[in-house]
């Protein structure tokens, strides 16, 4: 078996096809009540979680629980054709519960797969600093959820700055207006911003709070894509205006 598509609208190869996950790590600690993640490890994939006997942190019985499946590390390299890979879609790679050598296998295959991109999503960029610099094809991104998450955001963001690869940030679910004083500091690092909703169960942003978020961006150049969690908040036309990606994915990095 090798890398699995994803169906996460943002995740494209260069030629524009679906692109894929890569879940060497899956579970977290983080504890957010909307995680699609855990519903899912708690619901179809309960089974087969539960029989991966390694374990990285929490307990056996939890089939969230953090957890490392060795046989996916090569799956990158068994690919050839480039493509866009989003990492550990079900889970948190960068919590201080991951061994940071387990960390380092990730970044090991990134720099052999300078033909992919590998879009890296995290809640914990207090930790981010301990893997810089990161490669070129490596794009890191920070989910920003509330004010205080934009902070963290900037706060970490602006000491790693500049990066070789790309920082973005991910607004989902987006469920509250972030301060305009804090998305000019994100302006001013990140290349590529991403808002979505929250959908399980669903809860819809003022379309003004969206609206807000790609005033802030866009008069920048700085790529903005709206989820398909957002149908109904803001208007038709602005799925196809704002379903931008950065130029590297679909060029090649």
């Amino acid at each position: 078996m090798g890398l699995p598509h994803t169906g996460v609208e943002w995740v494209m190869a260069p030629d524009g096809t679906r692109g894929h996950s890569w879940n060497y790590i899956t579970g977290c600690l983080n504890g957010c009540p909307y995680c699609y993640a855990r519903g899912l490890a708690n619901g179809r994939l309960k089974t087969r979680y539960l029989a991966n006997p390694c374990l990285l942190a929490g307990n056996y019985s939890d089939p969230f629980a953090p957890r490392v499946w060795p046989e996916r590390l090569s799956w990158p390299e068994q690919r050839k054709k480039p493509t866009m890979i989003f990492p550990c879609d079900m889970g948190e790679w960068c919590g201080d519960w991951v061994p940071e050598a387990e960390v380092l296998a990730m970044l090991h295959v990134v720099m052999e797969c300078p033909q992919h991109t590998f879009a890296f999503l995290t809640k914990q960029p207090q930790c981010l600093a301990r893997y810089s610099p990161f490669p070129r094809n490596m794009w890191v991104g920070v989910s920003i959820t509330n004010d205080q998450q934009a902070e963290d955001a900037c706060y970490y963001f602006e000491d790693l700055f500049p990066v070789d690869g790309l920082l973005f940030a991910s607004f989902e679910p987006l469920t509250e207006p972030i301060a305009p004083s804090l998305l000019r500091r994100l302006s001013r690092v990140v290349g590529w911003v991403i808002v979505g909703g929250q959908t399980k169960p669903r809860v819809d942003p003022q379309p003004e709070t969206v609206s807000t978020i790609i005033d802030h961006f866009d008069p920048y150049g700085i790529p903005v894509f709206l989820k398909d969690s957002l149908e109904g908040v803001v208007a038709p036309w602005m799925f196809e205006e704002y379903r931008r990606i950065p130029v590297r994915v679909r060029g090649g990095v």
